[in-house]
């Protein structure tokens, strides 16, 4: 398994090193510090297993480059792997592209258990809605796409089937396809419970 760490703190990618070995026998990793030695890595390793992502990279929002990490690698997982817990950037993130987001605040073992999910093609979102203690697992059947996560934000807003197809261009036959995948991906039976989950585990937030 090669892994790129996109992360500016030595330490912590040496701390990804030694868990990512923890994993398997066969690791190869790339590191980079920053943002600007992307398109060089992507030339001299042009396929990468998986990537880590800070969020914040020498005061640069890392969300930025999921575009270009992206185009560079195009069916790489992206994971953002951040001291944020914050609701909003999980949201921000997976809205962006990222397939899981993962907090430094978790344990080693906790930190294991996302990246080995992430590796069987899973998805790895913290639970926040708990104050204190860590961050709880919220495991995917597989990653959201961009367009499921839009019509996961137009259900929670209340938009009907035929509101949403309008607003995304899509026909409500379409619509009814996509929702069928979230609920099976979530879990979840009805609307309600698609938005309740979702809300409940920062990957969408409702007006106040």
């Amino acid at each position: 398994m090669k892994v790129l760490i996109i992360d500016d703190h030595a330490l912590f990618r040496e701390g990804l090193r030694y868990l990512l070995r923890s994993m398997t026998d066969d690791l190869e990793y790339v590191e980079a510090e920053n943002l600007k030695r992307l398109p060089d890595l992507s030339r001299e390793h042009p396929e990468v297993d998986l990537i880590l992502l800070d969020l914040n990279i020498g005061g640069t929002d890392g969300l930025v480059a999921i575009g270009d990490l992206q185009t560079l690698w195009q069916e790489t997982p992206i994971v953002i792997v951040t001291a944020s817990e914050r609701q909003e950037d999980i949201e921000r993130a997976m809205a962006a592209g990222a397939a899981s987001f993962i907090p430094k605040t978790v344990s080693s073992d906790a930190m294991v258990s996302a990246l080995e999910r992430v590796a069987r093609g899973e998805s790895y979102v913290p639970d926040l809605s708990k104050a204190s203690g860590e961050a709880k697992k919220m495991v995917l059947r597989a990653p959201m796409t961009n367009r499921q996560m839009d019509i996961l934000r137009l259900l929670a807003i209340g938009k009907t089937n035929r509101q949403i197809g309008k607003h995304l261009d899509i026909a409500k036959n379409t619509v009814r396809v996509h929702l069928s995948a979230i609920f099976k991906n979530l879990g979840v039976k009805t609307r309600t419970e698609a938005v309740f989950f979702a809300v409940r585990n920062g990957m969408v937030t409702i007006p106040v």
